[in-house]
């Protein structure tokens, strides 16, 4: 059985990731108002800027409808 290493592994940056084909993946389900799209859009933009800056991640998946939500007929 091998030994563990004596010095922690140094972090991998996002260029060698790339390199290698690997991508930092978040998903976000952020909480909606039901019908506005600006309100929405902020709330993503909100929820998403940590993941990018401080997480690394490259793509961010939102659930479909996510800027108008799923009940949009009812307001009809």
């Amino acid at each position: 059985m091998p030994k563990p290493a004596s010095q922690p592994v140094s972090p991998v940056t996002a260029q060698q990731r790339e390199l290698h084909g690997v991508v930092r993946l978040a998903a976000l389900s952020p909480q909606l108002t039901l019908g506005n799209v600006d309100v929405n859009v902020q709330a993503i933009l909100a929820a998403a800027s940590p993941l990018v800056f401080d997480q690394g991640a490259r793509v961010i998946v939102c659930p479909e409808l996510c800027l108008t939500g799923y009940s949009c007929a009812d307001l009809f």
